[in-house]
Order: C-alpha cells, then structure tokens, then sequence
C-alpha cells in the first residue's frame, strides 16, 4: 500500500460568489443570467437569502505530512479566490497562482489576520488575529519592510497585488513579489514562494502543494446552481429637499472611471484626492440631499439607515457588505462604488458578490423618513 496521508478540505456553511467587482475565481458556479430594467432579476449564491441547490461541500487532497483535517470556512474560501481573480487580473499565470496559495495556507491558512502588536491593524475587517512582529494579512505582509501601510495591506486585494508584485505590482520590485523573482517559473513551487516570503522555515510551504492544487481545480468537481431574486423596481423615492434617489444615481455617474479609490475617506470638498467606499457615500449624499453620513466607517453609516428587503430596494438606496463595503444601489441591479486600490469608481451592473463571506444587504437613510415614494 502505497504510503500517505489524505487532507480533507471542507467547505462548511459555503457561499460561492457569482461576481467579485468583476471576475472572481468560480470555484464551482454555473451562473442562472437575469435581466435588469424595471424589476431587476440577479443571480444570487447566498447573501440575500438565495441559497445554492448544489453546494460543494468536501475536496480531499493528498499532502506527504500532515494526519490532521482543515475546514476552510466561506471566507477562507473567499480570500482563496480573491488570490486567484487578483493574479488573473495581473496576467499570473497558474503557477504563479499556485504559489501564492501555497504561502497563503501556510502563513494564515487563507485568513485575513489583523496583529494584536499593531492596533492599527484591529480597525480593519480582519478574520482572527496574529502577533508575529508586525505581519497582517494572509501573506503575513510587514509594514515595515515596505509591503505596504497598515490600511493598505488589511485589504486582501491589495495584499495579493503585492505578493505577485511585477510590473502591475504597487512596490516596483522592493521588497520583490514573486513577479520580481528572476527565472521563478523555472524554481520548484517552495523555492518560489520562499524567494518571496523570506521565512524561516521554507520547507513548510510544501504541505500544501496539493492542497493548492485542489483549490485551483475544484471548479471541475461539481456545480452549483444559483437561484434568482427580484429586487426593486426602477423607480425612486423623493426626499424631503425634493431631490430623488435617482438625482442621487445621475450626480454619481459623472465621477465614475474617474476618481480614484483612496485610504483618504474625503469630505464634502473636492473629490479629486479620491474616497474610500464610505466617502464615496458620504460626498453624494452631502451634495445632493444635504444629508451627513460617518465619512469613515460602514457601521456608522448603517447605524444612520434602515434595512429592507431587497424588494422594496430602489435607486439611491445603501446596498452593503456589512463590516466590509458600501455603495449606491442604482435601482437596477447594479451599484455605485468605490471599490478597491488602485481602481477608480466603478457603476457595477450586479451587486451580487460576497466579501469576507458577507452578501449584500439593503439600507434607507433614515433622514429621508419624511420623503415620498
């Protein structure tokens, strides 16, 4: 009998994403297309209460040194495949995708970790927390090595950007992502990551060889069927200083493609400098209905709104990814944001992704109570 052990990888309370601000890793998804205008038809995998009629629940991998199992929740999951659509993005190709895998189970096993040594890490949504000098994320970035800001490196996109590094890369090679490496695609998968990683035990990345395998072939072991939702209609409410939610949708759209994503959440001035997603919310709604928002921070906003079901949702409304997101519902299955480093601000024809295993959610400010709709 052949000597070896088996890890399994269970997927447990799995929620597979039908879009991520573009092309997230599909890791078993056959999409079920709507139709938007008027009502808006959108594919769900979760979130807003659409579940899958299939789920990949269990992928069993071969690993040489490991006796014990691994559940990887939705948002390990999750973080896998932002590693994945990031590299894609990059034009990385599957080996190098396989190598930051690797790294990624081995320094947080594919968890966002803020660091309880450095607090500024703890203000981010993160997904437990590490205390190993001041590393973060899943790739266990130090800011001061140069990875990156603290702000920048709790965001699993940019810390991906930085791990492939290369001519897209945010670092210009120093410190080196792997795209930096010379002759990487010609090293073994550990000589790869540890030329990147630095650490102090490079023989520990080939435990989960296999296991990176398995993450980036399981769209080939199953299907999963999403269901579909009928969110609101297309029309809008009117607040109390007359303007209506689709004023709201029509005054964002000038900045899109525009404005800059920036960690400078911005105020009721000139956007040009660039907002995160919360200043984004902020400036339009101050400009157009004279209502003040928290400019930093999506429980802030939230805590000024009610939630209501998605079909009551219509344009101007909040959508959310509660702890991670916020935009502008466009009141047609789409949404105004700004979504990520490096990206501007982005009028998304679907809303319907997941974010550190957060669906979609709907908010009314309530400062429009007295309106009309």
């Amino acid at each position: 009998m052949k000597r070896g052990w088996l890890l399994s990888i269970v997927a447990t309370a799995l929620v597979v994403p039908c879009a991520l601000f573009g092309s997230l890793l599909m890791l078993t998804m056959e999409m079920v297309s709507g139709a938007a205008g008027g009502g808006g038809h959108v594919t769900s995998c979760g979130g807003r209460g659409g579940a899958p009629s299939t789920a990949l629940t269990k992928l069993t991998v071969p690993t040489r040194t490991s006796t014990s199992s691994i559940e990887l929740s939705a948002g390990q999951l999750q973080n896998a495949a932002t590693i994945i659509s990031v590299g894609q993005s990059m034009n990385v190709p599957p080996a190098g995708l396989k190598v930051a895998l690797m790294v990624a189970l081995q320094e947080s096993t594919l968890r966002n970790l803020a660091n309880t040594t450095v607090q500024a890490s703890l203000a981010y949504p993160h997904d437990d927390t590490g205390h190993d000098h001041d590393s973060v994320n899943m790739f266990q970035q130090r800011p001061s090595a140069g990875w990156g800001t603290v702000e920048e490196l709790m965001h699993p996109e940019y810390a991906a950007k930085a791990f492939f590094g290369g001519p897209a890369g945010p670092n210009n090679g120093s410190p080196r992502g792997l795209l930096d490496v010379p002759d990487w695609q010609q090293m073994a998968p550990t000589d790869a990551a540890q030329a990147v990683q630095v650490s102090a035990t490079p023989s520990a990345y080939a435990r989960w060889d296999k296991a990176a395998d398995e993450l980036m072939s399981a769209g080939g072991a199953g299907k999963v069927s999403c269901t579909t939702d009928t969110v609101g209609g297309g029309g809008s409410w009117k607040a109390p200083n007359g303007k209506t939610g689709q004023d709201l949708v029509t005054y964002a759209e000038q900045f899109v493609g525009k404005v800059p994503y920036s960690g400078a959440c911005g105020s009721s001035g000139s956007p040009t400098a660039g907002w995160c997603c919360t200043g984004f919310v902020y400036y339009v709604y101050h400009q157009v209905l004279g209502i003040d928002l928290p400019s930093t921070v999506v429980s802030g906003q939230l805590a000024m709104a009610t939630q209501i079901p998605a079909s009551q949702a219509q344009a101007g409304d909040l959508v959310a990814w509660v702890g991670h997101h916020i935009g502008i519902y466009d009141g047609n299955g789409g949404l105004i944001h700004s979504p990520d480093w490096g990206r501007k601000l982005e009028h998304a024809k679907s809303y319907d992704f997941t974010i550190g295993g957060a669906g979609p959610t709907f908010y009314r400010v309530n400062a429009l109570g007295s309106g009309s709709w």
